[in-house]
């Protein structure tokens, strides 16, 4: 979103310029869904959602963009999706890159730890990580595998923040248990394509 095809698809490495027009997509892809949270009313998925398209590329550490948020001061559903989204680049061929297999990609994200990642989140990843494994190859492991993904509730009562301090205030247990399940789901969907 808002960055040049040219940009995305350029097989080296990027300039400090290209890396900044790629910067833009949080603010861009933020501002489209706080529009549309503006039309639909609040309250709703998409607050969650721009909250996800804006704070997606901020890191644990602090180190990431565009608002320079670090550790918990980043909403839980866009750490979440960080991992989600670090893990499909990984697992995907790119113009610049093959795919990596999904044991080396698990251990970049747990290289990560603290840094890129919130801990927890690692944590739980690679918990439930034979069921995105075989979820890559078989889209039904997912249905079949005793491997569960963590419980909703320490999903979203990491350490002691609970899914209210997150600004996921009014949303129902399913609500909350179906972000959860995509943000995982989304993994498996991606690997599989």
């Amino acid at each position: 979103m808002a960055v040049p095809d040219a940009i995305l698809q350029k097989p080296g490495k990027l300039t400090a310029e290209e890396f900044e027009q790629i910067k833009q997509h949080v603010r861009v892809g933020g501002d489209t869904l706080e529009n549309a949270r503006n039309y639909v009313g609040p309250g709703t998925f998409m607050d969650m959602a721009a909250e996800i398209a804006r704070y997606h590329h901020e890191r644990f550490d602090g180190s990431g963009y565009c608002a320079g948020l670090r550790g918990r001061e980043i909403p839980l559903a866009a750490r979440i999706v960080a991992l989600a989204d670090v893990y499909d680049a990984l697992t995907s061929p790119r113009i610049y890159k093959p795919a990596y297999e999904a044991g080396y990609a698990r251990e970049i994200i747990r290289g990560e730890s603290g840094a890129q990642f919130d801990p927890a989140i690692v944590e739980a990843f690679c918990a439930c990580f034979e069921t995105f494994r075989l979820g890559a190859q078989d889209e039904d492991a997912w249905v079949r595998s005793p491997a569960k993904p963590p419980p909703v509730a320490a999903a979203l009562t990491i350490g002691e923040e609970s899914a209210d301090r997150q600004g996921c205030q009014g949303l129902s247990a399913f609500s909350s248990s179906f972000l959860f399940d995509f943000a995982w789901a989304s993994c498996i969907s991606h690997c599989s394509r």
